[in-house]
């Protein structure tokens, strides 16, 4: 049993508890009534161990990704939530025949979320009716914590800019934002219903510095439509609670191919960057 499972049990506990079962066995009362206290305090001790090893046992449950098969089916019905939640606009049905899930048990790039280091972890890679998505699985909650989204344009959407020059041909990006954005989402609303998802109970919209792209100290009012951040640089975001201190990442961006122009949506730890 991993470790990290049972000391989240152990604090589960009730610090009042502990207290008063130490006072129990150490206090200064007449025999008789220390004596009828001790046998009280071992009863409050075996319970506490046995809320333990249930905490723990209903905690390790939930690590249930133990195949890629298992991990795609939970990050299909997280990717519904995300969509049911307002945080990104519906992309069709699943494409079962083309998604992927990738095990790695060595390779976890540093990711930690909610204090655990996440080994085994699962990249996913689902396919939609309107493009790709890969996400990476929490194992133990089966929360997603990254997920890059590709909405791909057609004809009927705008071209924007000049044409990019690739040795097969020019490309042209076009602005499809709508397909992966709710209409009027603001920055705020859309951290706030990221701090809904995950657990957390507030954040805080920074700087963003990158010295290769040239950002410096980039930073966005929380009302500005996250439509307005297509090709703009990204987001950085610290969520009050469990990640406390650790940046999150939001970023809209345009790439085109010839014969192909997607809008990208990324959202949340891990960012190629960060």
């Amino acid at each position: 049993m991993n470790g990290s499972y049972f000391m989240k049990a152990l604090d589960a506990l009730d610090e009042r508890d502990a207290q008063e079962t130490v006072q129990a066995l150490y206090g200064e009362e007449k025999t008789a009534v220390r004596h009828t206290k001790r046998k009280l305090g071992r009863t409050l001790l075996l319970a506490a161990v046995l809320i333990s090893l249930l905490t723990v046992t209903a905690y390790a449950a939930n690590a249930y990704l133990t195949s890629s098969e298992q991990a795609i089916k939970v990050a299909e019905r997280e990717l519904l939530r995300w969509e049911e939640l307002g945080i990104v606009k519906p992309q069709g049905a699943f494409l079962e025949d083309e998604s992927w899930a990738y095990k790695r048990d060595e390779q976890d790039l540093g990711v930690s979320f909610y204090h655990r280091v996440l080994r085994p972890r699962y990249d996913v890679t689902i396919a939609r009716e309107n493009g790709y998505v890969f996400c990476m699985v929490d194992t133990a909650n089966g929360k997603i914590y990254h997920v890059s989204f590709e909405a791909r344009a057609d004809e009927n959407d705008p071209i924007v800019g000049d044409g990019i020059e690739w040795e097969d041909g020019t490309a042209y990006i076009r602005d499809n934002v709508s397909d992966l954005v709710p209409e009027g989402q603001t920055l705020n609303e859309l951290c706030q219903m990221l701090c809904d998802y995950w657990g957390f109970t507030g954040y805080r919209i920074g700087d963003t510095n990158y010295s290769p792209y040239h950002y410096e100290d980039v930073r966005y009012d929380g009302d500005m439509p996250v439509r307005e951040l297509w090709q703009q640089p990204f987001v950085t975001v610290y969520f009050e609670g469990d990640q406390e201190g650790v940046p999150m990442y939001i970023e809209v961006d345009a790439y085109a191919y010839p014969g192909r122009s997607s809008t990208g949506l990324l959202i949340g730890t891990n960012h190629a960057l960060g």
